[in-house]
This record gives C-alpha cells, sequence and structure tokens, in this order.
C-alpha cells in the first residue's frame, strides 16, 4: 500500500504543474470508485508539418492494483475519442520490453528511424506510433 500511496502522492504532483497551461494538450487523473488508479494524456508534437496532427502519449499508465484488468485499454480508447479530430497517430516512448509489448499489442509499430520534435533521433527509448482512428474503436 506504500508504493500506491507514493504513486498517488507522485500523480498529483505532475497533475499540479500541468494544470495551469494545458496549450498543447490535456492530462486526465484515471479514477476507479471515486480513487485514483493512474493518469493519461496527449501533447501536440509540432513537426511543423500541417500534412497531420500527431500526439504524444502524456504519462499513460496505472498504479499496480489496478493493473491487467483491461482499465489501460478502454481509457486508451477514451482518450483517443478526446483528442483533435484531425489527429491519425498516437505516440508512445517506452525503454521497458513489457511497455513495448502491451503497446504492440494494441496494434502500435515501432518506428525504425524515429525523430520526432525536431529533435535527433531517440537513443534509449523504442519510439511506438499507433493509429489514432483505430484506437478510437477500442
Amino acid at each position: 500500500m506504500i508504493s500506491g500511496l507514493k504513486a498517488r502522492q507522485n500523480i498529483l504532483t505532475a497533475t499540479r504543474r500541468w494544470i495551469d497551461d494545458q496549450t498543447d494538450g490535456q492530462i486526465f487523473l484515471i479514477l476507479a470508485d471515486e480513487e485514483i488508479a493512474g493518469i493519461t494524456g496527449w501533447y501536440e508534437v509540432n513537426d511543423g508539418l500541417p500534412k497531420y496532427l500527431e500526439i504524444g502519449l502524456r504519462w499513460h499508465g496505472l498504479i499496480s492494483g489496478f493493473r491487467k484488468r483491461g482499465v489501460s485499454r478502454v481509457v486508451l480508447g477514451m482518450l483517443t475519442r478526446q483528442l483533435p479530430e484531425q489527429a491519425r497517430f498516437l505516440y508512445d516512448l517506452a525503454t521497458r520490453e513489457d511497455v513495448i509489448a502491451y503497446f504492440t499489442s494494441l496494434g502500435f509499430k515501432v518506428c525504425e528511424k524515429p525523430c520526432l520534435l525536431g529533435q535527433l533521433p531517440y537513443a534509449k527509448e523504442t519510439v511506438l506510433r499507433g493509429s489514432v482512428p483505430f484506437l478510437r474503436t477500442l
């Protein structure tokens, strides 16, 4: 229970930092029976190419007691239905194999030569890209 309490405190602290300025996206607490179960959100990936609106997944995660119940899948579906209509892709950065496996099970693909936000290709993170129209069906 101590780790769950600490996770909830970390979620609230991180959320407070973004409350005043959400111009590039949104953040949401995930609640289950009025208890904080996790956090999710999105931000615009502004690569200067107006062809598609690309979105980054911001802090998507659940406290351990709420994992392996299908909550994350449902929340991703809900989240993508909140995205701007012109959004086509949702990106996630992952370093752990289990996280990469989870997102690939949802149809995300590993980007071979990723370069987001005009930065150099990521070194430690694996960049995954999912189809927003597909994720909206979850």
